[in-house]
């Protein structure tokens, strides 16, 4: 194809045909970007872990604590 016959399809093709594959990009760049934008907040607003000092826990967290532990030493985990 020369020179020429290129500048002749360009004037026959519809501009949304021109524009779509970078529209497409730009919608698959963005949907990415927002997912880990929001699992990035979702990290930051929810922790995985929180370290507490075993006497720092009421009556209710050592119940919990307890039942916690028993239920891992009757799966055969270490606990």
């Amino acid at each position: 194809m020369t020179t020429n016959s290129l500048a002749e399809y360009a004037d026959r093709v519809p501009q949304a045909l021109v524009y779509s594959p970078a529209v497409a990009v730009g919608l698959v760049a963005a949907v990415a970007g927002g997912s880990r934008l929001v699992r990035w907040v979702d990290d930051r607003r929810h922790p995985l872990a929180v370290y507490v000092d075993e006497d720092d826990l009421d009556p209710y967290g050592k119940a919990l604590l307890a039942r916690v532990r028993a239920q891992r030493l009757a799966r055969g985990e270490v606990c």
